[in-house]
C-alpha cells in the first residue's frame, strides 16, 4: 500500500486541469498502518469530494481538532474545529462543489520531525488545496503549512489528531480558512472548539 504513496507528486505551484475522480468505483484507500498512509487517503479523500466523506472521516480521531491561522481565527470569530464541524463543513462544500477539488500534501513521504513510537509529528507540511468554482469557472488556489500530529488508535492504525494551521508565502488563503467560511455564523463560537 505504501508503494502507492509516491504517485500523484507536484511541484507546489504548479498548475493543473481538474479531472473529475472516476466515480464508478471506490475511493482509492491505504491500509492507516503508517502516518504517511493516512495522509495520503485525507488528500484522495478530498479529491473525491463527497464520495471521499467516510474516508476522510477514516483519517481522523473522533478527538481531532484544527486549529485556524492567527489570522483566519480572527477574521472567522473562532480558532478550532471538531472533527464533526470540520465534516458537516467539508460535506457542505463538496455537495455544493462536486467533483471539482483537488488536494495535496507535496511533502508527502518525508521523515517526521518528530517520532515518539505511536505519536509522530510533522512541522510545516505544505499543503495545496485548488477547486473549480461552478459558478464562475474559476479555479481558486489555497494553501500552507501545517503542524501535523498522527497517533496510533487501540488497533494500531494511525490517525490524525491535530492539524495547526498557518498561511504559507504564496498569499493563498488556507484550507482552514476555506472550510472555516462553510460554517453558518450562529455556530461560531467566540473561543473553544466548534464542533456541532
Amino acid at each position: 500500500a505504501l508503494a502507492m504513496l509516491g504517485a500523484g507528486g507536484c511541484g507546489f505551484f504548479e498548475t493543473r486541469s481538474l479531472v473529475p475522480p472516476d466515480v464508478s468505483r471506490t475511493v482509492p484507500k491505504a491500509d492507516p498502518i503508517h502516518p504517511d498512509s493516512v495522509l495520503w487517503n485525507y488528500q484522495v479523500a478530498v479529491r473525491y469530494s463527497a464520495l471521499g466523506e467516510a474516508q476522510l472521516s477514516d483519517a481522523m480521531a473522533e478527538a481531532f481538532v484544527m486549529n485556524l491561522s492567527e489570522r483566519d481565527s480572527a477574521d472567522l470569530q473562532f480558532g478550532s474545529f471538531g472533527k464533526q464541524a470540520k465534516l458537516k463543513a467539508y460535506t457542505d462544500l463538496s455537495v455544493a462543489n462536486p467533483d471539482t477539488a483537488w488536494f495535496e500534501f507535496p511533502d508527502l513521504g518525508r521523515e517526521p520531525d518528530f517520532d515518539g513510537g505511536t505519536a509522530v509529528r510533522y512541522d510545516t507540511m505544505r499543503y495545496v488545496f485548488q477547486t473549480l468554482n461552478p459558478d464562475d469557472s474559476v479555479l481558486r488556489s489555497y494553501s500552507g503549512r501545517a503542524t501535523l500530529q498522527l497517533n496510533q488508535d487501540q488497533s494500531s492504525n494511525w490517525v490524525l489528531t491535530r492539524w495547526g494551521d498557518f498561511e504559507d508565502e504564496s498569499g493563498n488563503q488556507t484550507w482552514g480558512r476555506y472550510l472555516g467560511e462553510a460554517v453558518p455564523p450562529p455556530s461560531k463560537p467566540r473561543s473553544g472548539v466548534l464542533d456541532s
